[in-house]
């Protein structure tokens, strides 16, 4: 297969781009945006955060007491059998038991609503840019955990943005609400020295 196929045969459709972006050598900032709106266009498509407002509902009867954590795990398990695995109910129902573990553990988490879609978002970023890794790994970096450097930066660089998604999407889990984040229409600007050394 050509290497230029490579790309769409590994990605999800939709994400050839940010995977391209991210064993092309694109910087954190650019591939963090090249995936955002890959996942809004993803959410939209795909119906959004899947269980969202019952798992929500698990979630906050959890942290106030008024459902044990095995109690809230089994409950979250529940709802992601009903769509028989579907992967991002899944990705929801890891989300959701993390956070779980965390109640367990003392951590309050103030807003769960946006701390849960939050935290599925980047799962789901992470699920589809980790998706190549075996067979484009070595096209960009020496390990795994190399990569899992460069994906903590991506985030790091979209987090606002990511964070506006999520709260989006806690307000509406379908996903048709979404829209597009500010920063991914913004041209980058170059600077007055970038543009003097321009050719003519």
């Amino acid at each position: 297969m050509p290497d230029k196929d490579i790309f769409n045969r590994l990605a999800e459709p939709g994400w050839a781009s940010p995977l391209r972006r991210l064993y092309g050598r694109a910087e954190p900032a650019e591939v963090g945006q090249i995936s955002l709106k890959a996942l809004r266009r993803t959410l939209k498509k795909r119906g959004g955060l899947p269980g969202g407002r019952e798992v929500c509902s698990i979630l906050e009867r959890c942290s106030r007491g008024i459902l044990g954590c095995g109690e809230a795990w089994n409950l979250v398990h529940a709802i992601c059998m009903r769509t028989h695995h579907y992967l991002y109910a899944c990705v929801a129902e890891r989300a959701a038991q993390r956070l779980i573990r965390e109640m367990h553990q003392g951590v309050v988490h103030p807003n769960i609503p946006d701390r849960f879609a939050r935290e599925f978002c980047e799962d789901l970023l992470r699920h589809h840019l980790e998706k190549g890794a075996p067979q484009l790994l070595d096209r960009r970096f020496e390990s795994h955990s190399e990569l899992t450097s460069f994906l903590i930066q991506c985030f790091t660089e979209i987090r606002p943005d990511l964070e506006r998604i999520a709260v989006e999407l806690s307000l509406d889990p379908s996903g048709r609400a979404l829209k597009q984040p500010p920063s991914t229409r913004r041209r980058i600007r170059k600077s007055t020295v970038e543009l003097l050394d321009e050719p003519i």
